[in-house]
């Protein structure tokens, strides 16, 4: 490995990228930019998307920022490098790159970032997908993507060089495999899509919902509440998910949340039940001291 001008060489491993998605939505979803746009205007956005264009191009994953690095992004968009340090000190302050990273390591990465360089690694059937390990901010769920990724590539070089010494009758039940794509992470609108698609599973989970003791619980109240889990997650700063982690993951919450406005609603009808009864009591109480300031009244009155 070789740290020097802005790049981190690994031999003999490809690292970069050709090409890199983006979610289409950004502009409308991601706080990250809405807030890199309001607070450092149109430079801010050219320059972070300058940056992670060389952080896919250079590094896949990262992109180590110094002097170097500073001066090219200065020098092409035609910004003091004073201004270009300020908008990726902003960019850290709101997400869009790791913090520590850049203060600790001079390197500039996120873990969605990493997230998105793994599936679009494993979409290209790379046979190494390598992340420095003092650079590693993965996302739990990708790093068992990875895992699983690097298990079959691993299964398939064994295969072939079977078959290299003409061992074919030994690969009966050996085949190729790749992560199914309910596995792999999408774009948070793609994923939502997906998901709200499903029809098979919106009735598995609303008919296991109701037998759950949730009986009032409709299709129509799974996809306000779907949309409502998706918004969560957005507002967390998850912008990629595999669908089948959020499935399980918006399961896991649904229940949560209908237990919740149960416990809300039991605790308000009881807090109803105490106004009235109190209220009550008190016109009892009002009706009984007319009475007897009325008895009053006739006992003291001349005849």
């Amino acid at each position: 490995m070789n740290l020097e001008g802005g790049r981190y060489e690994m031999a003999n491993v490809k690292t970069g990228l050709l090409y890199y998605s983006s979610e289409t939505d950004r502009f409308k979803s991601d706080l990250r930019i809405k807030r890199l746009k309001k607070g450092m205007g149109c430079d801010g956005y050219a320059v972070y998307e300058y940056i992670l264009n060389e952080i896919y191009r250079v590094g896949g994953c990262f992109l180590v920022w110094d002097e170097s690095t500073a001066f090219d992004v200065a020098e092409y968009w035609g910004l003091k490098e004073t201004k270009v340090n300020e908008i990726v000190r902003y960019c850290c302050a709101v997400g869009l790159f790791d913090k520590a990273l850049l203060s600790n390591g001079n390197v500039l990465t996120s873990p969605s970032i990493q997230s998105r360089y793994v599936s679009m690694c494993i979409r290209a059937k790379r046979k190494e997908i390598i992340i420095p390990e003092q650079f590693d901010i993965l996302p739990e769920e990708s790093k068992i993507i990875l895992e699983e990724y690097r298990k079959i590539q691993e299964g398939c070089g064994k295969v072939k060089k079977v078959l290299k010494k003409g061992k074919e009758n030994s690969l009966s039940g050996d085949k190729e495999k790749f992560p199914p794509p309910e596995l792999l992470d999408k774009p948070l609108q793609e994923c939502y899509s997906e998901l709200a698609d499903n029809r098979t599973w919106e009735e598995a989970v609303t008919m296991n919902t109701r037998n759950a003791g949730h009986r009032e619980f409709t299709p129509e109240m799974f996809r306000i509440f779907l949309k409502r889990f998706f918004e969560k997650l957005q507002n967390e700063g998850v912008y990629a998910k595999s669908p089948k982690d959020a499935m399980s993951h918006f399961a896991r919450w649904l229940n949560i949340e209908l237990n919740r406005q149960n416990h809300e609603n039991n605790r308000n009808n009881y807090t109803s039940k105490q106004e009235a009864n109190a209220y009550a009591l008190d016109l009892l109480q009002r009706h009984k001291r007319e009475l007897e300031e009325g008895m009053a009244g006739e006992v003291e009155r001349p005849f």
